[in-house]
């Protein structure tokens, strides 16, 4: 977020200040980060439609895909229109009120992913633990062995549920122990491929974020622009990347998607 000024506590607004030196790049700065909130909202929307309009996804580990994608349009939309306009329209004031509900969407809808993530890796987990038959799409074992009722709870269970990192980490030495167990290298492999996209979501929201925090903590020294620019684009990572990831791990999303490309080419050919 750009820099706030030294304004008055007892005022009810704060006036933002601009990267110092970079004032007259602006315009420029806010192009790339404009261009990853459309690719986020293009993504998460195109996840949600797909999920919905396919019954073939209608499975407990596109439920919480589909929270995420939810979570991230929200997280995203919570902050980076407010950071354009400054850049581009120099909208530098905003109000305390609306501070504060940014900073607490912030929070809260990033400790709301975290235990999304969570959920995926128990469930993940489970499955894993309970069968070696291990079929080319995991995520369809997990829809016939899960009723919508045990997501749901667990769902409402792990919103109130810290320890998310740890509890991650215990999640996947299970998974871990589950494929060491396995017969051949080659039923191995195919375990751990069907768990490589939810791994890359995890490293997506996590690395960052860690990233962001060293940066805060231990650089001083960096110039204005990197911290700036992290706090930024922290954010939209996970939203960027994780309609890509799930768009290339899942067959039936690829399938839609280019479905969906082949209607738009015939009926603008008409």
């Amino acid at each position: 977020m750009p820099f706030p000024n030294s304004s008055d506590l007892s005022s009810s607004s704060f006036i933002l200040a601009s990267i110092p030196g970079l004032e007259a790049a602006h315009f420029w700065m806010a192009i790339p980060l404009c261009s990853m909130y459309i690719l986020a909202v293009a993504g998460n929307c195109a996840v949600l439609f797909i999920v919905k309009t396919e019954p073939s996804l209608h499975a407990p580990m596109y439920f919480f895909l589909c929270m995420l994608a939810a979570i991230d349009l929200a997280l995203s939309t919570s902050t980076v229109p407010r950071v354009l306009s400054f850049y581009w329209f120099n909208t530098r004031e905003i109000s305390f009120g609306a501070c504060l509900l940014q900073m607490f969407l912030i929070h809260t809808l990033s400790a709301i992913e975290s235990t999304v993530l969570l959920a995926m890796a128990v469930d993940s987990s489970r499955v894993l633990s309970h069968s070696f038959c291990l079929h080319q799409d995991v995520m369809n074992l997990a829809c016939a062995n899960t009723t919508p009722s045990v997501v749901y709870g667990l769902t409402a269970i792990l919103l109130v549920m810290g320890l998310d990192v740890l509890l991650i980490c215990i999640s996947y030495v299970l998974i871990l122990r589950a494929v060491l167990q396995l017969a051949s290298w080659k039923e191995r492999l195919k375990a751990f491929s069907t768990r490589v996209a939810h791994i890359c979501v995890v490293l997506a929201f996590y690395v960052p974020l860690i990233g962001l925090s060293v940066v805060h903590r231990f650089g001083r020294g960096l110039a204005p622009l990197v911290r700036v620019s992290m706090g930024n684009v922290y954010i939209l990572v996970p939203a960027v990347l994780n309609p890509i990831i799930y768009g290339v791990r899942t067959k039936q999303m690829q399938r839609r998607i280019l479905n969906l490309i082949h209607i738009y080419k015939i009926r603008a050919a008409q």
